[in-house]
């Protein structure tokens, strides 16, 4: 095989990254091309050449922009992983967004229905009372924190260990950093 064969090769195995081989192999076969593990080997190894219409569909599956697997030098490499990470940035940014509006939506719907909660019937029991003001007040609390709180607060890797403590900051899992309305 030819030298951009082998250089294709390469950079097929270096933008494929973690996915393995028989991942990437049966990804392909969704797309409709007759590629197995050792196919994926095949290419990678410039055993065998690359198809336009293969790369095309390589590069959706990798997401990334087709002329990648042509990328030879350090200079491009670089540039490409710029423009990857400007991407990832850019839709990571989109999802926040999105995130931020379906948040005030969903809070103006529970105001909604914090002001649409009837009184409680006569004779209610004292602790069903107190269970259902301690509701209110941690909707109404749900229904008056900013967005950006949540960001201050979210949660890293080392959260996921932590136990379930309903006292925690009123609702549930926090860092106890914020009380529950009075």
């Amino acid at each position: 095989m030819s030298d951009t064969d082998a250089r294709i090769g390469k950079r097929l195995q270096e933008l494929r990254g973690e996915m393995s081989q028989a991942a990437l192999a049966a990804a392909m076969a969704e797309r409709g091309h007759k590629w197995s593990q050792a196919t994926v080997w095949s290419v990678e190894a410039a055993k065998r050449p690359m198809r336009m219409s293969e790369a095309i569909d390589l590069a959706e599956i990798l997401e990334i922009p087709v002329d990648s697997f042509a990328i030879q030098d350090e200079y491009g490499k670089a540039m490409f992983e710029l423009g990857a990470a400007t991407a990832r940035v850019h839709f990571s940014g989109l999802a926040i967004g999105n995130a931020v509006l379906e948040y005030v939506d969903r809070q103006e719907k529970l105001r909604a229905l914090v002001d649409a909660v009837p009184s409680p019937p006569a004779g209610s029991p004292a602790s069903l009372l107190e269970r259902h003001i301690e509701n209110l007040a941690v909707a109404r609390h749900e229904a008056s924190v900013p967005y950006q709180w949540h960001a201050e607060n979210a949660f890293t890797p080392d959260d996921e260990d932590r136990p379930y403590d309903p006292k925690v900051d009123g609702k549930g899992w926090g860092r106890g950093e914020h009380q529950a309305p009075a």
